[in-house]
């Protein structure tokens, strides 16, 4: 794991990815004197805009069954089925559905990217192998995926683009123009859109729906 991506953070999904305190410590005399609800509440809505900006989210939640459509990929001769990330394999569960509406375990599958965890992301499809006993057939929503979904760890460069959007959040309360500083001293225009800096920093962690 890389030196930026120190795992730090609560589970559940789609948590904040810091705390009003951390925010605190990282604006320092910006902070003093604040609300704490009012800097946790920064903080969540900074959370939910990194959330945006990535297609994805970075908590992790208890093994649960959630529902897909599997696809037939011709070229590669594989069933693929597309999930939400996740990177365990405890617990984990792959069934289908017949026409009857009874649930099969699909017992083989190989997690993909295939070196995705090793390389401290997540696995975001299911390949089936040929020779498993049992096969999607293509049904909408007729996968049913037992896991614990999400991140095992909030990456560090999560947290730190969380923390400078969410002071930029802050810093926008007394700024009522969208303006803060003054003629004096220079000011800075707090734009609607996502902060440049934190847009760059979550670029890696960016989903792209459709890849494997």
């Amino acid at each position: 794991m890389a030196d930026d991506d120190t795992p730090t953070g609560p589970p559940g999904w789609a948590p904040a990815y810091a705390t009003g305190d951390e925010l605190a410590s990282f604006m320092g005399d910006g902070a003093t004197g604040e609300s704490g609800t009012e800097l946790e509440l920064a903080v969540e809505t900074a959370s939910r805009a990194v959330d945006r900006c990535c297609q994805r989210q970075f908590g992790l939640t208890e093994p649960e069954a959630r529902y897909y459509t599997a696809e037939y990929d011709r070229d590669r001769r594989r069933w693929v089925i597309k999930t939400d990330d996740f990177a365990t394999l405890a617990g984990l569960t792959v069934e289908t559905v017949d026409s009857q509406g009874n649930w099969s375990e699909v017992g083989q599958f190989l997690p993909t990217p295939v070196n995705a965890v090793v390389n401290s992301r997540v696995w975001t499809a299911l390949v089936v192998n040929p020779a498993s006993a049992v096969f999607p057939d293509g049904s909408e929503n007729g996968i049913r995926v037992t896991a614990a979904f999400g991140w095992p760890t909030i990456p560090g460069s999560i947290k730190q683009a969380t923390l400078l959007q969410a002071s930029r959040l802050f810093a926008r309360r007394h700024s009522p123009f969208g303006v803060a500083g003054n003629p004096e001293i220079g000011q800075l225009r707090l734009l609607e859109r996502l902060d440049p800096d934190v847009a760059i920093s979550v670029r890696p962690y960016a989903r792209v729906w459709g890849a494997v």
